[in-house]
């Protein structure tokens, strides 16, 4: 049996982030398996990848073709340049389908150390597992609203937007919160809390704008998700008409 590499390993061979080898793995580029939570990689499939040999199709457990992900991804950008919110579609484990769009300086403070990559990996988890769609606290505490993403009825991945404060950060408590976490995320606290001044409140008029952006958003992929769902079966019925 061959040696397996780790996610980390084949990072470093490709030299890429940790974002772009699940995108690989979504669109059929890159295979592994999934031990646990950690995915695994034989030698032979990262150095097929590197001499350019084309990746064989994949379909995903429902028999689907890979989510689409580039496409996903420049809707997605565009529409958090003008709504000036970030936004990240998971799959239904919890793992990121895309990179997040349009971060906010409190998210890249967090994110800029392992341990708060880790504890935010933790949190979309927990997302995954989450019921109704509706607001859902981070780990930091933001708050963020998110939907599900369907097709042919099956759920593919939840599209997670945000994030607002629950209430103005000058409160103590969140104040001692933010403290807390810098010091056990190796942040700097004062720059954390100057960062998370900007995170808007989610009042009662926000929650209001942000499910309406939220909606516009899911109706836009989902478009995206049918429009290939058409596709792919244009040409199984190519492929079929060939045969004879």
């Amino acid at each position: 049996m061959p040696d397996l590499l780790t996610t980390r390993e084949v990072q470093e061979m490709l030299k890429v982030d940790r974002i772009t080898i699940y995108r690989m793995l979504q669109d059929g580029r890159l295979k592994g398996v999934k031990i646990g939570q950690q995915w695994r990689f034989t030698p032979k499939e990262v150095a097929q990848l590197l001499d350019g040999a084309p990746p064989t199709p994949s379909t995903d457990a429902g028999g689907r073709p890979p989510f689409p992900a580039h496409c996903v991804q420049t809707i997605q950008d565009l529409f958090t340049d003008l709504s000036q919110t970030s936004a990240i579609v998971l799959d239904p484990q919890g793992n990121p389908l895309t990179e997040m769009s349009h971060p906010c300086e409190f998210c890249r403070q967090v994110q800029s150390t392992p341990q708060g990559r880790q504890a935010c990996a933790q949190s979309w988890q927990e997302l995954a597992r989450a019921g109704l769609p509706g607001p859902f606290a981070c780990h930091a505490g933001m708050i963020y609203l998110w939907a599900e993403l369907q097709e042919d009825g099956a759920p593919v991945g939840r599209i997670l937007i945000g994030p607002q404060a629950h209430h103005p950060l000058q409160d103590e408590r969140m104040r001692d919160r933010l403290q807390r976490l810098a010091g056990e995320y190796g942040l700097n606290g004062r720059d954390l809390l100057r960062s998370a001044l900007d995170v808007p409140v989610m009042d009662a008029a926000r929650l209001v704008l942000v499910k309406s952006w939220l909606s516009k958003l899911t109706a836009a992929i989902a478009s995206i998700l049918k429009e290939r769902a058409g596709f792919v079966d244009r040409l199984q019925r190519i492929a079929e008409m060939t045969q004879f």
